[in-house]
């Protein structure tokens, strides 16, 4: 399905890319200066058509690129097991319901998809979940572990990862809001008190008191 979508890419990138050099052509060549009303609304067509297929160009040559090189392939099945005589692959539903064996019934936990990934030549397993609960880590790990054990005994599987999605989750986690208000309540008043306590052993600088100095007047001279 790759390798159909990449030529399919790559066949319109070319596609698009000959109708606008030939386009770009044509318009270069005809006369821009035109006085025929006609003339002119064809232009502005065939401007209009060249700049639409450049931009359809742009996007299948984009689109390939990130089909031919990107890192990340979608995949529906998986080799299990190889031999120099035969290839044992898995497919998509076959993974899929292990895992749901695998999760059974608990009732914190709903399946809700499954997708395969192949990422730098690792194969991951995204999981979609729903929880219920207040510890999601905790039910998280726990899946894992049942997951990883139905894979090794059943496909022999160990190179991959697990990746968790949770879609939905409700918890049933009650805030202990009086405990969180008198604690921040107890924390305030301390920085409050702590606060006065440095303004009260802070030294009060007074003004130095200036004294007032005798000034002698000179004796008046009698005529």
């Amino acid at each position: 399905m790759r390798k159909k979508l990449e030529l399919a890419l790559l066949i319109a990138s070319y596609v698009f890319g000959f109708f606008a050099v030939v386009l770009l052509t044509v318009v270069s060549a005809s006369n821009p200066e035109a006085s025929d009303l006609a003339a002119q609304l064809h232009m502005s067509l065939m401007r209009s058509i060249v700049y639409v297929i450049s931009v359809l160009f742009i996007v299948s040559a984009v689109g390939y690129c990130y089909a031919a090189f990107g890192n990340s392939k979608a995949v529906n099945e998986i080799l299990v097991y190889q031999s120099e005589s035969s290839r044992t692959k898995a497919s998509k539903s076959v993974i899929r319901k292990l895992i749901r064996d695998a999760i059974g019934t608990e009732s914190v936990v709903k399946l809700d998809k499954v997708k395969l990934l192949v990422i730098d030549g690792t194969l991951h397993l995204i999981i979609y979940i729903s929880l219920t609960g207040a510890n999601a880590p905790y039910h998280v790990d726990y899946l894992k572990a049942l997951i990883s054990n139905v894979l090794a005994h059943t496909l022999k599987l160990s190179n991959y990862r697990t990746d968790f999605k949770i879609k939905k989750l409700e918890s049933n986690y009650e805030v202990p809001r009086e405990e969180i208000l008198k604690d921040v309540e107890t924390r305030y008043e301390q920085e409050v008190k702590g606060k006065d306590a440095e303004c009260a052993g802070a030294p009060v600088h007074e003004p130095d008191s200036v004294e007032a100095e005798s000034v002698e007047m000179p004796p008046e001279e009698n005529e």
